[in-house]
């Protein structure tokens, strides 16, 4: 089945690290040194062409330096969304950040 929309955003993640599809292919390697995907398969993965398994999903996470949530949930080329600017907030003020944002949620100022 082949879907309009692939239902992640891997190639966006992918680009943001200026990487091809053969480089990224090549970053994934199993424990044994073979490798996990082909980067035919990766291609088709990230067109919606070819399921993908948990374990591959992590691998491509961890492969472009994020978490298996971020590749489905998160485009990294939205500078202005809410994870955006989380990520440029430096994580020793993190905390104050979500209190700030906490009082918000709460007072609406």
């Amino acid at each position: 089945m082949i879907r309009k929309e692939p239902g992640h955003n891997i190639r966006a993640w992918r680009a943001s690290k200026g990487l091809s599809l053969r480089r990224l292919a090549n970053r994934l390697i199993n424990d044994d040194g073979s490798q996990i995907i082909s980067y035919a398969s990766l291609s088709r993965i990230e067109k919606g062409e070819q399921e993908y398994t948990q374990s591959v999903l992590e691998g491509i996470a961890a492969a472009l330096g994020t978490d298996a949530g971020s590749l489905i949930m998160r485009n990294p080329t939205q500078d202005k969304a809410l994870y955006s600017i989380w990520d440029q907030i430096p994580a020793t003020k993190r905390e104050a950040a979500m209190a700030m944002l906490e009082g918000l949620a709460k007072t609406g100022t």
